[in-house]
């Protein structure tokens, strides 16, 4: 597997967030190695914006043919296809995970915990603004980890007084769910942008 070449240059990009939809914890989160760190998170920010913009495309088409019922049904199948799909492209694995899950496929592992922990008191103590993502590397893979902070849209589905019957919906596609009781600007979880160490650019300090 090898990252695809329009990915190999800086890239500056925002994105909208969208919050629908494997250690026990070290103290503090893992460090960064010597790679090229700007370039790679240019490179992983690309891939959030790519899984948003499609994942947003396919839940305003489902909000509009059948309201958040129906969304639920179209975040379920489509979250899974459009990530696999950007991988087999780009050689990026995305991930989403949460502290509160919706899905059990996307609990943390222990590394991913600590960080998802120092995200979650960064937007409580009103300092989120200035850790806007973080990466390293674990088990051979660079890193890259970006909060989802809950928006206003988010509410309808993980909000605190969820419909009663779209939150049967819901339980009937998530037996486990736990991703209620958000309230605006809470973390609702984080992307997770990993590729092995072997298929990325070598370290910045390698002659």
């Amino acid at each position: 597997m090898h990252i695809h070449p329009r990915y190999l240059a800086p890239m500056a990009l925002s994105a909208f967030v969208i919050a629908c939809t494997p250690e026990r914890a070290a103290p503090s989160a893992p460090s960064q190695t010597q790679y090229d760190t700007e370039a790679l998170v240019a490179q992983a920010q690309d891939v959030v914006e790519r899984f948003q913009t499609a994942l947003k495309t396919e839940l305003v088409s489902a909000m509009q043919a059948g309201g958040p019922q129906h969304a639920v049904s179209v975040c379920e199948a489509q979250a899974p296809k459009i990530a696999q799909g950007i991988e087999a492209e780009t050689g990026w694995r995305v991930q989403r995970v949460a502290l509160k899950t919706r899905n059990p496929a996307n609990q943390p592992t222990d590394t991913q915990r600590v960080v998802l922990e120092q995200f979650d008191q960064a937007l409580r103590t009103g300092v989120g603004a200035s850790i806007p993502h973080h990466s390293f590397v674990t088990d051979k893979r660079w890193v890259y980890m970006r909060p989802i902070s809950t928006q206003g849209v988010c509410l309808t589905c993980h909000g605190q007084n969820v419909d009663a019957d779209l939150l049967a919906n819901i339980q009937s596609h998530y037996p486990d769910d736990l991703a209620t009781g958000f309230a605006e600007g809470d973390l609702r979880g984080a992307f997770v942008i990993s590729a092995p160490l072997d298929t990325i650019s070598l370290p910045a300090d390698t002659p």
